[in-house]
């Protein structure tokens, strides 16, 4: 069914929706009231309650006689009737009245030629016809919400703060520096080029500086240049 659909659309030129006119008063309701239906009718009809208000009543007269067939039919057949009204329930006012056209036309073809239309469209290529279905059912709305962006990656806030250690001493969290940002940088300590980078044991280093005790590593150990510590206090 949906092939022939398609098949009568790619014959059928698009029909340009009216330009709607501005009213101030809400027209009458036509036909029965969503309120005035049975409960099992309300339920097979649950994807048109949205547009029920706006339908005549010659179509809500034909969608109540679905409704009554509703219970009789499969399981199957009424989720793929319940998604046809999806379908239809989505459609603009102008969508509505060129499906109801490609319908009639369908319906009004001789046998033959129905037989016809549809070998023709079985003939076309798989690309054609994914184009033509497409253009049978109805366009997904701009105005439809986006689908959610699920995160797969937590925010890790635990590093935003620092921790107490004390009342009155807080750990910093990682990166932060004591120093002030008025001081100068001071190169390490280091030792003179070309002397022996040997193995210190426990008794040979400093554990406070780390800092060989003794030996020639001992004195060639150099601080800083005073310039650059007198610099660094001259600052603001």
């Amino acid at each position: 069914m949906v092939g022939l659909a398609a098949a009568v659309a790619a014959q059928t030129p698009a029909i340009k929706p009216a330009t709607a006119v501005p009213s101030s008063k809400v027209p009458a309701e036509a036909g029965p009231a969503w309120a005035q239906l049975p409960a099992a009718q309300q339920a097979a009809l649950a994807p048109l309650h949205g547009q029920w208000r706006s339908l005549d009543a010659n179509r809500k007269d034909k969608w109540i006689a679905v409704a009554q067939r509703f219970p009789a039919l499969p399981a199957a057949e009424r989720q793929r009737v319940q998604a046809r009204m999806a379908e239809w329930a989505r459609l603009s006012p102008a969508e509505r009245g060129r499906a109801r056209q490609n319908f009639q036309e369908l319906r009004n073809l001789h046998v033959d030629d129905r037989q016809a239309l549809w070998e023709a469209y079985r003939s076309l290529p798989a690309e054609q016809q994914r184009e033509l279905a497409q253009r049978a059912r109805p366009a997904v709305r701009a105005s439809e919400p986006a689908a959610t962006v699920k995160r797969n990656v937590p925010v890790n806030t635990g590093l935003a703060h620092g921790k107490s250690v004390t009342p009155t001493v807080v750990q910093a969290r990682p990166g932060a520096t004591t120093n002030l940002v008025t001081k100068a940088p001071a190169p390490p300590v280091h030792n003179q080029p070309g002397l022996p980078k040997i193995v210190a044991t426990e008794g040979f280093v400093n554990r406070s500086t780390l800092l060989p005790k003794r030996g020639p590593q001992g004195a060639a150990a150099l601080a800083p240049p005073a310039s650059a510590a007198s610099d660094s206090h001259r600052r603001p």
